[in-house]
């Protein structure tokens, strides 16, 4: 019934701005969210410059649990976006599925319901096939050399056209969550995944990788997963730190191992007819608004990922540290098996433009 009716209200606003399109505003009733108020500086100590012309209300969500990275910076975007716009620019941000699955929190977005949705690219690759690219293993290694390929222009360009041709416009991303592999049993080289029953999600690339290794991959829903651990009918999953954390899977695992099998790439989209609506000015001034909100979340994912996995190690959860033979012989795996299958659904274009700009900032 909850969901029914945040549905129903998102149709109703959806209604509300169609309503005053002509008058060049944009005004709903304003719904409340749970961010703290700031101090209304970007990371920068800089506020937006200048002043929107016109009036925007949209609703924003997220399937994201509260404390997670997630869920943080959509609620610090809600707050600066009313404080740094003078009350111009309202964002109702509703996480934790108050509004439904990624698939269904894609699904309104596209339709216009729901303006602002932040997932990972996993959730995407379905409507946006590119960004499989962010679902080979271990195509990335290091987190600076994710957050040089997001900043590195002519890539950004490229991600930016994928986005719009499946009708997004990208306005933050977040490049700093690797994956890790929480275990019950100690791993430390490959021949330690031989037979192991490993926890994967509904994908095809994941499915294949840890076939390719020699692990016995299952589906196991998140909802079962913590049951699935204390039970042992499987003996490990792979997430990111604070997403993991959040689920309370340190309670039932006895390892947390940087495996860096591939980064939680987080982005927060808008739907192309909404930016099209907006004046080209009060773009400007929204996109300068996401810079600062992107220079936040940059500042703040390192540490929050430090904090989670400060977290496990209170809990008595034992940390192994990244180990780069378990790393290289796993990315051997990946480029034999994940690599050709996403060359062959996405196109060469898109791999080899990915694959040579990762090789050209490694070096």
């Amino acid at each position: 019934m909850k969901r029914i009716l945040s549905m129903l209200l998102a149709f109703i606003l959806s209604l509300s701005l169609f309503g005053c399109g002509n008058s060049g505003e944009s005004t709903t009733e304003q719904l409340s969210t749970t961010a703290e108020t700031t101090s209304g500086e970007t990371t920068s100590g800089e506020t937006t410059s200048g002043e929107l012309q016109n009036t925007y209300s949209f609703m924003a969500g997220s399937s994201s649990a509260s404390g997670t990275i997630i869920d943080t910076i959509m609620n610090y975007t809600a707050d600066q976006a009313k404080e740094q716009s003078g009350g111009k620019l309202e964002i109702s941000y509703h996480g934790a599925g108050q509004l439904g699955s990624d698939s269904e929190l894609i699904t309104e977005c596209l339709g216009h319901n729901i303006p602002l949705v932040m997932m990972s690219t996993s959730s995407l690759a379905g409507v946006i096939p590119e960004v499989s690219l962010f679902d080979m293993y271990t195509a990335i290694s290091s987190t600076d050399v994710a957050v040089a390929l997001f900043e590195d222009e002519d890539f950004k360009a490229t991600l930016d056209d994928w986005f719009e041709a499946a009708g997004f416009k990208l306005l933050l991303y977040d490049p700093y969550s690797f994956k890790y592999i929480g275990s019950t049993k100690e791993i430390n080289s490959i021949d330690d995944l031989k037979g192991y029953d490993m926890r994967v999600l509904n994908n095809v690339y994941h499915q294949a990788f840890w076939a390719a290794v020699g692990a016995n991959p299952t589906t196991v829903t998140i909802s079962e997963l913590y049951l699935g651990l204390q039970q042992n009918l499987v003996s490990g999953f792979e997430m990111y730190t604070s997403g993991a954390l959040n689920q309370k899977m340190n309670e039932v695992l006895n390892y947390w191992i940087d495996a860096r099998t591939m980064l939680q790439i987080s982005v927060c989209v808008m739907d192309m007819q909404t930016w099209n609506d907006i004046d080209d000015a009060d773009q400007a001034w929204i996109e300068e608004f996401f810079g600062g909100m992107q220079e936040h979340l940059l500042a703040i994912s390192p540490g929050e990922n430090e904090d989670a996995l400060q977290g496990f190690r209170d809990s008595g959860v034992t940390i192994v540290e990244y180990n780069q033979e378990l790393f290289q012989a796993m990315h051997d795996i990946s480029e034999a098996t994940v690599y050709p299958m996403v060359k062959e659904a996405i196109g060469a274009e898109a791999f080899d433009t990915f694959i040579n700009k990762i090789a050209e900032l490694e070096s």
